[in-house]
């Protein structure tokens, strides 16, 4: 385990904008701890799907790892897209950003380490495709899936939810999404 410490990232903690880890030496995981915004919302975008990228790159060299751990602080909810950047982002960017998505969540089920991730109060559009790159999932006991992507001008598409669908019967799925229900 001595050897994750001595790696390149561990050095330069403060070079993410998104989150911040340190490495558990009693349990050999990483922890990875998602910064907020100002009203306890995290919001999916380019920046955090790349630095999470490059952190998981950096977990697959590193087999002495066994978890990745993801959460927050305190209670919050992945909110997905920023409502506020909707109207402004072109659809080139939102395909863009779907795809990076889809790429992160297909490269997280290839590695070797168990991702751990902490959904918190629960999660909205996209987020809920950015949760499902995660092994196993924890939550509050009041928590909320909200499969709101269409009432957003949004299709869920980056292959999370066909994961989603061999967890939960896909009849359950396809009504969440197409309804707009809460899970």
């Amino acid at each position: 385990f001595r050897y994750a410490k001595e790696g390149n990232i561990m050095t330069n903690e403060n070079s993410f904008q998104t989150f911040t880890f340190k490495l558990n030496t009693k349990y050999k995981s990483l922890d990875i701890n998602l910064n907020k915004n100002e009203f306890n919302n995290i919001y999916v975008n380019e920046i955090l799907i790349s630095e999470l990228k490059s952190i998981f790159y950096w977990c697959q060299l590193h087999l002495e790892i066994s978890t990745i751990y993801i959460s927050s602080d305190s209670d919050f909810t992945f909110k997905g897209l920023n409502p506020n950047n909707i109207e402004n982002q072109q659809l080139s960017d939102l395909i863009v950003l779907n795809q990076s998505l889809e790429k992160l969540i297909t490269f997280s089920k290839q590695l070797p380490q168990t991702i751990i991730m902490d959904i918190s109060l629960g999660a909205e559009n996209i987020g809920i495709e950015f949760s499902l790159l995660a092994d196993l999932l924890i939550s509050h006991q009041d928590c909320k899936l909200k499969f709101n992507f269409l009432s957003q001008g949004l299709a869920p598409r980056s292959g999370a939810i066909s994961i989603l669908s061999c967890m939960l019967s896909p009849a359950h799925v396809k009504n969440w999404i197409l309804g707009g229900l809460n899970g």
